[in-house]
C-alpha cells in the first residue's frame, strides 16, 4: 500500500516535522516500525488502534491514510455518522428522494424551518 507510505511519511516530515525516533515515541511503536510503515517495498499498514492514533494526530481520516478516499477532512471513524449511513431507511428515502426531483425544493424549504426553529431553543427546551 504505497499510499499508505507516502502520505504517512509526507504528513511526519512536512507537518510535523519530527525524525523517525520522535514519531516513533509519539506512537508508542519501534523506530523500525514506522520506517516499515514510510517504506514502500515492506508495504507495512499500522494495526487499526495505530492507525487510529495516526489519523487523530495528523487530523485526517484513517481512509484518507489508507488510500480509500482523497479527500483527508472527511473522518469515517465518526461512529454516529456511520450509523446514520448504514441505516437502511436511508437508502429508501435516497431512492425515493431521486425519483421525485420535483419535491427537492419543498423539502430543502421545510429544512430551513426546521432548522430555525431549532435555532431559537435552549438546551432543556421542549420540542
Amino acid at each position: 500500500m504505497a499510499v499508505f507510505a507516502n502520505r504517512f511519511k509526507k504528513l511526519r516530515v512536512e507537518i510535523l516535522g519530527l525524525t523517525q525516533d520522535q514519531m516513533a515515541e509519539k506512537l508508542g511503536v519501534q523506530r523500525p516500525t514506522v520506517a516499515g510503515y514510510e517504506s514502500e517495498e515492506k508495504n507495512r499498514v499500522p494495526r487499526k488502534e495505530t492507525l487510529n492514533k495516526i489519523a487523530d494526530t495528523f487530523g485526517v481520516s484513517t481512509d484518507w491514510l489508507l488510500g480509500n478516499t482523497d479527500n483527508p477532512n472527511i473522518n469515517n471513524n465518526d461512529k454516529e455518522f456511520q450509523e446514520f449511513l448504514n441505516d437502511p431507511t436511508l437508502g429508501f428515502w435516497a431512492k425515493e428522494f431521486k425519483e421525485y426531483p420535483e419535491a427537492e425544493q419543498e423539502l430543502r424549504k421545510i429544512w430551513e424551518i426546521l432548522k430555525n426553529r431549532e435555532d431559537g431553543r435552549k438546551p432543556g427546551d421542549k420540542q
